[in-house]
């Protein structure tokens, strides 16, 4: 059966009004570098945007359940009322998935689905989680789908804070992105923290004894026979071959009351290669289901993965395009411009107006709008260099620039933010 796609993003991946004021309708925001190829990926199978293929976006900071009521089932009955059918194939990337369980593992399940197909999902959680959820802390970069992370993590910060003020208390934080508690590690992932001992490796602490826990997954994996029992097929799409953390070792918190580190500060980490650089292949395959194990990080598997996805949707690939899927090291560079009436990049004796180009891919550029006064660009600095960028601010008003610089390779680790009334020129 020819069934519509909903595709579910994953955290941080979706931007608008319900997230920040003044962003403007749900769309892809900063996260558009890596999902626009996964929707090109799509419509070269024959699907097509607002027709046999959605996009359910999300309140990513809320708690799966809520997304899955509040954003997934209403786009569910969007596609099976516009194109007839009485079923979809949902196609989830990272928390995605855990959004997707989070529906058919419900009451609220119209025994719609088809295929659940998980891309990269944490489905027994990712220790990642731990540095935000107990120290409101980013994890450092390893890898390029965790460098593009940090970016988007940064740049929906400052645009929190530029539209509402972020105060900077773990308790704020926590409320703020409840969800995030929800990809800690479960049971199933084993217990994940140990102990400092004679300034060596320790005992495990048992996750029955730690204070935050991950209920919601805990929930799911002790019901998980209840999607096949409700004849979804299940796929998961893996990636691998990349340095993932494993197990985190802590030093306890004695800080009496302090919610801050309350299970233990991290103090050193123990990598695997099984994972995509965010989850371990552990997590990905908590769940059974048919595996397709893809070479790559969290981020590049969704474009690695369009042959494996074709043929799990049993749909030949036109207009194919070969994609080079050796790893290599990356830089990327994210600026955030708010108020700026004209923007203009030179570069190699070229000048580009960046106004007339939002919302789409232009060469080594990623350029769209986050509601009306924001605009976002990012730059592959691995393609493009002796950049200058231009910005000329709207009358009377001051523009506020965030630019965001990072590698992989940890040879640019730059962040600059910018508040001015005059003509300002970056150079990159």
């Amino acid at each position: 059966m020819n069934y519509p796609i909903i595709l579910v993003p994953g955290l941080l991946a979706s931007m608008g009004d319900d997230i920040v004021s003044g962003t403007g309708d749900f769309d892809f925001g900063l996260a558009q570098y890596a999902y626009e190829p996964m929707l090109e990926n799509l419509q070269t199978m024959g699907f097509k945007r607002d027709q046999n293929l959605f996009v359910a976006f999300y309140d990513w900071r809320k708690q799966n359940r809520l997304s899955a009521e509040k954003y997934l089932i209403p786009t569910i009955e969007k596609a099976k009322n516009q194109t007839g059918s009485k079923k979809v194939n949902l196609v989830c990337h990272s928390m995605g998935g855990l959004v997707a369980r989070a529906y058919i593992q419900s009451n609220l399940y119209k025994y719609d689905v088809d295929k659940l197909i998980m891309i990269g999902t944490p489905n027994a959680g990712a220790v990642k989680a731990y540095y935000f959820w107990q120290g409101g802390e980013i994890p450092s970069n390893e890898g390029f789908g965790n460098l593009f992370h940090n970016l988007l993590w940064e740049g929906y910060t400052w645009l929190h804070k530029i539209f509402k003020g972020l105060r900077d208390s773990i308790t704020v934080k926590r409320q703020l992105v409840p969800s995030v508690k929800e990809l800690l590690p479960s049971k199933n992932y084993g217990d994940f923290l140990f102990t400092v001992k004679n300034n060596s490796y320790g005992d495990f602490i048992p996750q029955d004894r730690m204070v935050e826990q991950n209920t919601f997954l805990n929930d799911l994996n002790n019901r998980f026979s209840e999607i096949y029992k409700k004849g979804v097929n299940v796929y998961s799409i893996v990636g691998n071959g990349v340095k993932t953390e494993r197990f985190i070792r802590v030093v306890k918190n004695n800080r009496g009351n302090s919610p801050e580190w309350i299970d233990g500060k991290p103090d050193d980490v123990v990598y695997t290669d099984s994972g995509d650089g965010t989850v371990i292949t552990e997590s990905a395959t908590a769940i059974y289901g048919k595996t397709n194990y893809i070479q790559g990080d969290h981020l590049e598997i969704l474009k690695n993965c369009k042959d494996t996805l074709a043929m799990i949707l049993n749909k030949r690939i036109h207009n194919r395009r070969r994609f080079n899927n050796t790893r290599k090291k990356h830089s990327l560079c994210t600026i955030l411009a708010r108020n700026s009436k004209e923007i203009y990049m030179e570069s190699k004796g070229r000048k580009v107006d960046i106004k007339s180009i939002q919302n789409r891919r232009y060469g080594n550029l990623v350029v769209n709008n986050i509601g009306k006064s924001i605009s976002s660009i990012i730059i592959n600095l691995e393609e493009i260099n002796n950049v200058k960028i231009t910005f000329i601010p709207m009358k009377d008003k001051k523009s506020n620039i965030l630019v965001l610089k990072r590698s992989d390779t940890n040879d640019i680790n730059e962040r600059n933010e910018i508040q001015t009334s005059d003509v300002f020129t970056l150079e990159i």
